[in-house]
């Protein structure tokens, strides 16, 4: 490009044809370097023209060079009119009274026939000629090249000028075993270029792999760069054919088939004709997709619309994992049942949850809660030091979901922009994708692009924990808890949601909670998780409600437990726990509740009539634990077993081997009796 010069080339046209040629093969060069190397090969006039009307694109330094060269020709004599023949020689042409006393044609010199009878083109700089200099910019200002004549003669293809980002490599390919022709149009426009190329370009995707797609209404085939697509139909020899007319020696190439998706629409089972295109297209969409799906374009903003017809279909979890990939999707709801199963709840006991279906929202409402009679507070210590950290660094799609996080919590009122000098970073920790039932890696999320992925964010209060003065409020006993239940037949229970943001912070203690993103510091205005004073103030908000109905109620934290000898008192307690919580407006998720049960799940246990069980949900981690190896496991083995020795006959007794193999002098000796005794 840096050798290129207009003095090299036919003329200022061929010069731009080579350029641009040229120009398309290199990526991400900017507007002004391409402008810049266009000026260093033109002439001298034409340079300082171009250079004087300071053109910022070079669409329109290309214009103004070819206007000026125009205006050149123009004021040239037309004794010196010439021709450039396609062989470099030049052929002089007389004027017109020259030819008129030697009877010559006008347009090519010839004796052998008059200029109407003449088949040359006429020369594109004939002064003489208005219509021709029309046609001539008309050809310059054109913006695409849709379709080419495999017909036309030699002479005609050597004169041709492109003036658009388009060079065509082949426009005719045959088959050996087919004799219908395939014409072929490839681009070279590049993904950057400016907006002046109205090249229809979109950015796809085939089997998780980002592609550039051309869609080209006068290519008469669908084309494919060679290794992109993942099925091979058939295997054939091709022939393309040149400008000059000539073909090139036949090379196998291969007919093959993939899923291709553009901007969430997916075009299942297209097939393609692999083919060497240009670097900066790695697809061409011709005729046989505008056949099959008819797009509805709007030239003018170049919007696509293809018409589908929504059908459901069934998948696995391996193919929906390769679609979420290849990003085949508009948006993606994950859906959870919320409505809890009518047939497991008494027919009693259906009017009154309709009545207090207001306490059951299936989010909590964009508000802040009301100021109780308990609310959060934070005592820092005497020689407390505000803490200022750097940010952790972000990805730019943790930085969006962060974005969502913040925007969404300021809406409801929970954040709010702060000052406050403790600073303190907040992380992010995947919950469970539920088409997986898995953890996802960070690194799969990053590259996924999905700042919509179920994750938790998590701020570092290990700081502030330590510098604060925690309340010493007790957590009430489990085992007291279950012995009130004692007795009872009918148990309803409530589960929070999110407990802790229901509970106002005291506005001298907000600045402890203050985050930071990349943007912004913000603080807390609902309590939030990770601070260690907060179990005990909610336990103590949660007695201070329900201490007047403790002959029913039970509470731990954000689990409630109505329990009843009959139904017809069991009703009453209902309802009489749906009014504290309408009053202090305390929400409770639906689908997280049990309602008239006579046997439930509560704190790991089982509780009934019939008295208290192992729940068996809390056993599989015991049942399915693996042989300790050493030392270590075994002792996390007999602290997770010992939580339920009291629903273990002789458990002491039982346990005895095991824990002697935990003594510090004891040699660890693993045999048939200590599995024996590892699986009772």
């Amino acid at each position: 490009m840096n050798s290129m010069r207009e003095r090299d080339c036919e003329d200022l046209p061929d010069y731009v044809c080579k350029f641009r040629h040229v120009v398309t093969q290199v990526r991400k060069m900017s507007e002004l370097d391409q402008i810049m190397y266009f000026l260093r090969g033109l002439t001298g006039r034409t340079r300082e023209e171009v250079q004087y009307r300071r053109c910022t694109t070079l669409s329109e330094a290309i214009t103004v060079a070819l206007d000026f060269h125009l205006l050149i020709l123009s004021d040239i004599p037309e004794e010196y009119r010439t021709i450039k023949q396609g062989t470099g020689r030049t052929k002089t042409i007389p004027s017109r009274d020259e030819c008129r006393r030697q009877n010559l044609c006008f347009k090519c010199g010839s004796q052998n026939h008059r200029s109407a009878q003449c088949n040359h083109r006429q020369p594109r700089n004939d002064r003489g000629n208005n219509r021709s200099g029309r046609s001539y910019r008309q050809h310059v200002d054109r913006q695409h090249v849709n379709n080419v004549d495999s017909r036309e003669d030699e002479e005609d293809d050597q004169e041709s000028i492109v003036y658009d980002r388009v060079t065509i490599n082949a426009v005719e390919v045959r088959r050996k075993s087919v004799a219908e022709p395939i014409y072929i149009v490839s681009s070279s426009v590049q993904s950057d270029m400016p907006a002046q190329s109205r090249l229809l370009v979109r950015d796809g995707v085939i089997g998780g792999n980002s592609v550039n797609i051309l869609i080209d209404s006068g290519a008469s085939t669908n084309l494919i760069r060679p290794g992109l697509a993942s099925k091979v139909l058939s295997e054939q020899k091709v022939q393309a054919r040149r400008f000059d007319g000539t073909w090139t020696p036949s090379h196998p190439t291969k007919r093959v088939e993939d899923t291709i998706y553009i901007e969430g629409m997916e075009f299942p089972r297209m097939q393609f004709t692999e083919w060497d295109l240009p670097d900066t297209h790695d697809l061409i969409f011709g005729q046989p997709w505008f056949t099959k799906y008819n797009p509805q374009i709007d030239w003018r903003t170049q919007q696509i619309q293809v018409a589908t017809h929504t059908t459901f279909e069934d998948v696995d979890v391996p193919t929906f994992q390769k679609k979420l990939k290849c990003g085949a999707y508009d948006e993606i709801y994950h859906l959870k049942v919320t409505n809890v199963d009518q047939a497991e709840i008494p027919q009693e006991l259906i009017p009154l949850l309709n009545e207090y279906n207001d306490v059951f929202p299936e989010q909590l409402p964009n508000e802040m809660p009301p100021t109780r009679s308990v609310n959060f507070e934070l005592q820092m210590k005497p020689d407390a030091i505000p803490s200022f950290r750097a940010p952790f660094r972000f990805s730019k799609v943790e930085q969006d979901a962060l974005q969502q996080f913040v925007e969404e919590n300021i809406r409801k009122g929970w954040i709010e922009v702060s000052n406050s000098p403790w600073v303190l970073n907040i992380f992010k920790i995947p919950k469970i994708d539920p088409a997986t039932e898995k953890f996802p890696k960070r690194a799969k999320w990053l590259r996924s692009g999905n700042s919509k992925i179920l994750i938790r964010w998590v701020i570092d209060y290990r700081y502030v924990n330590s510098m604060s003065v925690v309340a010493k409020i007790p957590l009430p006993l489990i085992e007291e808890l279950l012995d009130r239940m004692v007795g009872c037949t009918y148990f309803t229970l409530l589960d929070l949601a999110p407990g802790y943001h229901q509970m106002v912070v005291l506005p001298s203690s907000r600045p402890y909670t203050a985050f930071r993103t990349q943007k912004e510091t913000y603080q807390w205005c609902v309590a939030p998780m990770g601070l260690s004073g907060m179990p005990g103030v909610w336990s103590r908000l949660m007695r201070t409600l329900f201490d007047k109905l403790g002959q029913f109620v039970v509470v731990y934290r954000d689990d409630i437990c109505i329990f009843s000898r009959t139904m017809e008192a069991h009703l009453i307690h209902v309802r009489a726990v749906g009014d504290v919580l309408r009053k202090e407006k305390l929400y409770a998720r639906l689908s997280k509740c049990a309602f008239g049960r006579q046997e439930i799940a509560f704190l790991g246990h089982m509780v009934s009539k019939y008295g208290l069980r192992v729940d068996p949900r809390k056993t599989i981690t015991i049942a399915t634990f693996r042989a300790p190896t050493c030392r270590k496991e075994l002792l996390s083995f007999l602290v997770l077993a010992g939580y339920y020795r009291r629903f273990i006959c002789n458990f002491a007794r039982i346990s005895r081997p095991l824990r002697d193999l935990t003594k510090k002098d004891a040699q660890w000796t693993w045999g048939r009796i200590d599995k024996k005794l590892l699986t009772l």
